[in-house]
């Protein structure tokens, strides 16, 4: 071996045992002291999250707390008929039919040591009741989950108003106590209860996400449990009786709204139907030429039932311009007619007509502004003329009275001479043979008895009834005198005849 080998050797030799020597105390010595700060990194990383969990304690009990006092009890039991008492609550306020609540076992949330109590519910009722009672199920402050819910109508066929609940399942959530939490939890949970009985406390719901009340309306317009009804459709006729066109306005209605149509224009005096339209009911107006309407009117739809809108008259008649008369003679012989018509500034006479005795004939048309029609007897006299306006009395009859007769003139009755205003009837005494009534002297204050046919106020006291005397005056005019009346009370009869008295006194105090 070379000087030069021996040199590289011993080189080589020094190089490996130093490395031998680095790598015995990187073991013996670095490795450990790396391990001891990587250690202590470690337990001061979990110091320092120790440490921030401890300043979150009161945080974190007081969210424990909110949860807490949302459920109904640690024990499954109270819990269970805690809540079942609170679904057959609402149930009832809402209305529910054929409610039936069944306890099932509850579940394990996850892995912790939280438990829940579990519910299942059946039942009818419309579908505003059902929803009612949903949203209050939802709102309850406890702490519930509804974890399957199953809904059907109760008609299968063409959908229904009445919903039937095939299941409800809900359950409560049951928080463990705080016995084997370490001593700073349980120091800090030990005020913490579930549901107080206190009645001030008053917990609100937790949930949010709930539809708007604008929302949950859209189920009254679309039941989503109940078959698509169509519209019916239908026409409507327009019967205008007025004699000038009319415009008639529509609209259709369905479930609360409404879809106007089109105006129409129906002339006068006609009947027409219009382009039918979809709708439960059709409100129809009419609107006349003077602007005045008439309606609106609501017509509801019925099957196999047509629908008329009537318009009645209401534009006045055109002024007539021609007469149309009748002539009614009313005597014992034949009569002439004289009839005159006025057409522009000077009247124009017919020939006389002959009007038979006790008929009516009718007269021919006339046109002018004013008629006038006299009956001639046969002695030539007038009946008394009508005249006739063609504005006001286009139409009528004409009745020609029977000629008069000169009846014998009767002279006038003598006149009555006036009650004797002092004296007053104050007895009737009537007897077999004669009758009397006793009258009473107001200023000499003395009694006279006048005896039937004794004079009395000019007049003779011919008889006595219950209700007065009675007195014939010259002319045959007969005067009661009521009983406790004054003479210028008396009443005067309505006869002549004293046989006839006692049915005037009747008529009188009939009225």
């Amino acid at each position: 071996m070379t000087t030069r080998e021996r040199n590289l050797a011993m080189v080589i030799g020094g190089a490996v045992g130093l490395y031998a020597i680095y790598q015995v105390g990187l073991a013996v010595l670095v490795t450990p002291l790396r391990e001891a700060d990587q250690e202590l990194a470690s337990l001061r990383e979990d110091y320092r999250k120790l440490r921030s969990k401890r300043d979150q304690l009161p945080q974190i009990a007081s969210e424990w707390q909110a949860i807490v006092r949302r459920t109904y009890s640690h024990d499954p039991r109270v819990t269970q008929n805690a809540f079942r008492d609170e679904l057959q609550q609402l149930a009832t306020r809402h209305h529910l039919r054929g409610v039936s609540i069944q306890p099932m076992t509850g579940t394990r949330v996850g892995k912790s040591s939280l438990t829940t109590a579990s519910a299942r519910l059946i039942g009818e009722g419309t579908l505003q009741q059902v929803c009612a009672f949903l949203t209050d199920v939802y709102q309850v402050p406890a702490l519930l989950s509804i974890s399957k819910l199953r809904l059907a109508p109760v008609r299968q066929l063409g959908g229904s108003d009445e919903l039937k609940i095939g299941e409800l399942v809900v359950e409560a959530l049951i928080t463990p106590p705080p016995g084997d939490a370490v001593d700073p939890v349980r120091n800090a949970l030990r005020n913490v209860t579930t549901m107080p009985s206190d009645p001030a406390f008053v917990p609100v719901s937790l949930r949010v996400g709930m539809p708007s009340e604008h929302d949950l309306n859209v189920l009254t317009t679309r039941n989503i449990f109940k078959a698509y009804e169509p519209p019916p459709q239908f026409a409507v006729t327009i019967d205008n009786q007025d004699r000038e066109p009319v415009e008639i306005t529509m609209r259709y209605g369905w479930k609360g709204e409404w879809t106007p149509q089109p105006a129409s224009s129906i002339p006068g005096k006609s009947k027409r139907e219009l382009m039918p339209g979809s709708g439960g009911s059709v409100e129809v107006r009419a609107r006349y030429l003077d602007g005045k309407t008439h309606g609106p009117q609501t017509i509801e739809y019925a099957p196999g039932k047509p629908i008329v809108f009537v318009v009645p008259a209401h534009t006045p008649p055109p002024p007539p311009t021609t007469f149309a008369y009748k002539v009614q003679n009313d005597g014992e012989e034949p009569v002439d007619l004289e009839v005159a018509i006025l057409r522009g500034s000077a009247p124009k006479l017919w020939p006389l007509m002959k009007v038979p005795a006790k008929q009516t004939v009718d007269l021919p048309e006339m046109e002018g502004s004013r008629l006038t029609l006299t009956g001639i007897y046969a002695d030539g006299t007038r009946a008394t003329s009508g005249t006739y306006d063609v504005v006001s009395a286009s139409t009528g009859i004409y009745r020609i009275p029977p000629k008069p007769t000169t009846a014998p003139v009767k002279p006038p009755p003598p006149p009555v001479t006036p009650a004797n205003p002092d004296m007053q009837v104050t007895a009737l005494l009537s007897y077999p043979t004669n009758a009397e009534m006793i009258a009473l002297n107001s200023k000499t204050k003395k009694r006279e008895v006048i005896a039937c046919g004794q004079t009395v106020d000019g007049g003779i006291l011919v008889d006595i009834h219950p209700a007065g005397g009675i007195v014939r005056m010259p002319g045959d005019v007969f005067f009661l005198y009521p009983l406790g009346r004054r003479f210028t009370d008396r009443v005067e009869l309505d006869t002549r005849e004293e046989i006839g008295v006692a049915a005037a006194i009747e008529r009188w105090n009939e009225r």
